[in-house]
């Protein structure tokens, strides 16, 4: 019997082949581990895990990646808001009086006790996005040294009009996501265009006393040794390379996902590596 997928992607039903006969690489967008998971985040985690079965009842070797978000989520992810307000995990640290490793721990044990009550299969993998800054940081020197992404004092950008296919997954008009993006306060006056989104942010500015910063070969005239951290989009695309490879089959994440987290993703990766990022999105 043969699969078949709702893809995001072509917006059709496709019949799934896979990049590898009989295998599966399988990318899922996991929490950020500042909070409690509510019962939503909690189903949108079982539709993974009922992908994950379904393979296997098929017979397929699943390779099966969940991350934990730990650094670089800020509270503005809206088009227009992405690059701005504050690192959720510093935000969880402060309110409870704790360290961002001690909040990412407390939340991480609660998930895993929750999948755990409601039967989910283990991942094969589990990153943290603070394992793989190495990672993350090569990708944003590649894209600076292919001319997709330039630095300001503040951050260092990716540049969307570099990218002719960057709305592919959301259908939207990028004439219309620039217009949108403008209407909201532009925080750098730097940036060459206001839906231009964020690959690292140097620890000034309202980033000033970050709580969890890594040096970097990045240059603003405003810190030392191009201190900062990752924005967002490309942990998710450092972590999936670094376990699944350049290209996966399967990624998969909630709707809210599509015009900003996703389409970053799509954009930064396939800038990086020249080749298609996933042939097969879900989102639920």
């Amino acid at each position: 019997m043969n699969i078949r997928l709702y893809n995001t992607l072509s917006k059709k039903v496709e019949e799934f082949a896979p990049l590898e006969p009989n295998k599966l690489r399988f990318y899922h967008c996991g929490p950020t581990v500042y909070w409690t998971q509510h019962i939503g985040n909690l189903r949108g985690l079982t539709m993974g895990d009922l992908i994950v079965r379904t393979f296997k009842y098929f017979g397929f070797e699943t390779n099966h990646v969940r991350n934990y978000t730990d650094v670089g989520h800020l509270t503005g992810d809206t088009i227009g808001l992405a690059d701005q307000g504050e690192d959720r995990m510093e935000k969880g640290a402060k309110r409870e009086g704790l360290s961002p490793d001690a909040i990412a721990q407390k939340y991480i044990d609660q998930f895993e006790a929750d999948t755990k009550a409601i039967n989910l299969l283990e991942p094969d993998f589990k990153p943290r996005a603070t394992q793989y800054v190495k990672q993350m940081i090569a990708m944003v020197k590649t894209l600076i040294d292919k001319g997709f992404a330039y630095e300001t004092d503040l951050a260092v950008y990716f540049e969307v009009e570099k990218f002719p296919d960057y709305t592919k997954l959301s259908k939207q008009k990028l004439e219309k996501i620039i217009k949108d993006a403008g209407k909201g306060e532009i925080s750098d006056p730097q940036k060459k265009n206001p839906a231009d989104f964020a690959l690292w942010f140097f620890k000034t500015g309202v980033h000033k006393n970050a709580l969890q910063t890594w040096p970097s070969p990045f240059h603003s005239k405003q810190v030392e040794s191009g201190i900062g951290f990752p924005g967002w989009h490309i942990e998710c695309s450092a972590m999936s390379k670094a376990l699944l490879g350049e290209t996966l089959d399967l990624h998969m994440g909630g709707i809210e996902h599509i015009p900003i987290h996703h389409t970053n993703e799509i954009t930064q990766s396939e800038a990086t590596n020249g080749k298609k990022f996933v042939n097969y999105w879900l989102h639920n």
